[in-house]
């Protein structure tokens, strides 16, 4: 491990799974493209306090974030030389369905919404093709939209508002 990355592990230790071996990079270096682009490190935060700070860092060092999900974007867009942040791995919880609504945090998966949905007789109108596997922050950060876009829309059509974090690592309420 060079200095470089080595300063990686120790200026990020706590805040979730920090991988810069030779195996997991390669592994984040392909999604469902034609691309392979490897990153300087992989990163998994714990918490989206986590994943702010991991931003942050990387703002201050100069480092690209690259935001990843389930990795089923066909354009390469969770690729990266910078930081791969993985929201798959511990950012996954749907935090409340409401009555016409539902808020989740960017690594829940899409299926595991539906089938929660489906207990109280809800659905997502949108279904990409990668449905089994996608995450609900992929799929935003794509627009997903699936075989019935005409009828019902694409995934930005369903959102309400958004807690984000910034490039800086700082937080943003957005809301339409």
């Amino acid at each position: 491990m060079d200095a470089k990355t080595a300063n990686i592990v120790d200026d990020l230790r706590g805040l979730g799974d920090i991988h810069v071996d030779e195996l997991t990079r390669a592994v984040y270096a392909t999604d469902a493209s034609l691309l392979q682009v490897t990153p300087l490190a992989v990163v998994a935060p714990k918490s989206i306090e986590s994943l702010a700070a991991i931003v942050r860092y990387a703002a201050d060092q100069g480092l690209t974030v690259h935001p990843r999900g389930a990795g089923t974007g066909l354009a390469g867009e969770s690729l990266g030389q910078g930081l791969v942040v993985d929201v798959s791995r511990y950012l996954t919880r749907i935090l409340e369905i409401g009555e016409q609504s539902v808020r989740v945090e960017p690594g829940a998966r899409y299926a595991h919404v539906q089938t929660e949905l489906a207990k109280v007789g809800r659905m997502l109108a949108v279904d990409p093709i990668s449905g089994d596997r996608c995450t609900l922050g992929g799929m935003l950060a794509t627009n997903a939209a699936g075989p019935h876009a005409l009828r019902y829309g694409t995934t930005r059509d369903y959102v309400l508002d958004i807690k984000g974090v910034l490039a800086d690592g700082s937080f943003a309420d957005l809301s339409v």
